[in-house]
C-alpha cells in the first residue's frame, strides 16, 4: 500500500517536471521510480524450499554463477565471457531463480561498463 502511494507521488512528481520542461530533474525522478519496487520485491537471498541449485545468467560479457544450497545463496561469482563460452555453461537448475540472476548479470555487466568508461576517463 505505502509503495503504491509512494511511486504514485514520484510518477506525479515526474509528470510536473515534464510540464516545466526540466527534463533532467523528471530522468532523475523516473530513476528513482525502481526504488519502491525494489523494496518491496521477492527476497531472493534464501528461500523455504531448501533447494541446491547452480544458476548461471550471461549479459553483455559478464557471467555470472550463484550457487544456493539448502536453499541459502551461498556462494556467487562474476567473470567475463564471450556468449560462446557462456552459452556452454548456461544451466538453471530451478525456474524461481532465473530472473534473480539475469537481473544481477545486467547489474554486474553495468558495473563493469561504468568501470571502463571511469578508467578511460582518468
Amino acid at each position: 500500500m505505502f509503495f503504491n502511494w509512494c511511486s504514485a507521488d514520484l510518477e506525479a512528481l515526474r509528470q510536473r517536471a515534464v510540464s516545466a520542461e526540466a527534463f533532467e530533474l523528471a530522468a532523475r525522478i523516473d530513476g528513482e521510480l525502481s526504488g519502491p519496487e525494489w523494496l518491496s520485491s521477492v527476497q531472493r537471498v534464501t528461500t523455504l524450499s531448501g533447494e541446491d541449485a547452480d544458476v548461471l545468467a550471461w549479459s553483455r560479457g559478464v557471467l555470472v554463477h550463484f550457487a544456493v544450497r539448502s536453499g541459502r545463496l551461498q556462494e556467487w561469482t562474476a567473470r567475463r565471457s564471450d556468449l560462446a563460452d557462456a552459452t556452454s555453461h548456461l544451466r538453471v537448475s530451478s525456474a524461481s531463480w532465473i530472473d534473480f540472476a539475469q537481473r544481477n548479470a545486467d547489474l554486474a555487466a553495468a558495473l563493469v561498463a561504468a568501470a571502463a568508461t571511469t578508467t578511460r576517463g582518468k
